[in-house]
C-alpha cells in the first residue's frame, strides 16, 4: 500500500485527531520499532566488507546501519577444526555459514544505534589487531528502515502486515495518547504481532558475496 494511502486510512480510523504529518511521524516511529530486529528483511545484502587500519580498534558504521551482529572472515582452505588465519596470524575456531562456506567469527563487541541519527560502532578486542585490510573482514549488518520523511517514501513493512500488526501498533499509540488506554488496539496488536514477528524473522538463503569494500 502506498504510504499516502496508509496515512489516510489511519487518519480516518482516528477521526482525523492528528494531522497527516503527525500521523506520518507516528508511522515512522512504529516502523522503526517493529523492524528493530536482526532479520533478513533488514540485513545488508550482500554482506559488506569492513575496511580496517593497523592498530585501530573502533569503527563507526555508516548512517542507516542499526546493528552489527558479527564480523567474520572467509576461510576456504581450512577444515572445521580451526585453522591459521593469513590475516590475523592467530588461530580461530571455524564454522559453516548458510552457504556452506567456512568462516571465522572475529572477537568484537558492538554499540547498536538506538535511533537512526546515531552511528553503530564496532570495537575489536585490544589484544586483537585488525591490521590494514580492505577485503578481508565481512559484516553481518542490519539496517534501519528508510525513514518516512515524506509520503512519497515507500513503506518497508511488508504489505500484508501494514493493515495488521503495523496499523494495530500505530492506533494503539494514538489511543494511549488520547485516552491513556487502548484496550481494543492493544488486544489487536497482541494478536497480530506474533505472526508478524514469526514471518519477519524466518531465515532465507542470502548470498553473502561482496565485491565492493564498505567504507565505514
Amino acid at each position: 500500500m502506498k504510504t499516502s494511502k496508509l496515512v489516510s486510512k489511519i487518519a480516518k480510523a482516528c477521526n482525523n485527531y492528528y494531522s497527516n504529518s503527525e500521523i506520518l511521524e507516528l508511522m515512522n516511529d512504529a516502523q522503526n520499532e517493529l523492524l528493530a530486529i536482526d532479520c533478513d528483511l533488514m540485513r545488508v545484502s550482500p554482506d559488506p566488507f569492513l575496511v580496517t587500519s593497523d592498530s585501530t580498534y573502533q569503527y563507526d558504521m555508516s548512517a542507516g546501519i542499526r546493528s552489527i551482529k558479527s564480523v567474520y572472515i572467509r576461510n576456504p582452505d581450512i577444515n572445521s577444526y580451526g585453522g591459521q588465519s593469513n590475516v590475523m596470524n592467530t588461530t580461530l575456531m571455524n564454522e559453516r555459514d548458510k552457504m556452506g562456506n567456512y568462516i571465522s567469527r572475529i572477537p568484537i563487541y558492538t554499540d547498536e544505534a538506538t535511533d537512526p541519527d546515531e552511528l553503530a560502532k564496532i570495537h575489536f578486542d585490544t589484544d586483537f589487531n585488525p591490521t590494514d585490510t580492505t577485503i578481508e573482514y565481512r559484516l553481518e549488518a542490519y539496517l534501519w528502515p528508510e525513514q518516512l520523511t515524506s509520503t512519497a517514501i515507500p513503506m518497508t513493512i511488508p504489505t500484508k502486515h501494514q493493515t495488521g500488526a503495523f496499523m494495530d501498533r500505530v492506533m494503539e499509540v494514538i489511543d494511549l495518547a488520547r485516552y491513556g488506554a487502548s484496550n481494543v488496539w492493544t488486544a489487536r496488536f497482541r494478536e497480530s504481532y506474533p505472526s508478524f514477528r514469526s514471518e519477519i524473522t524466518q531465515e532465507l538463503n542470502i548470498d553473502s558475496e561482496q565485491i565492493t569494500p564498505w567504507l565505514a
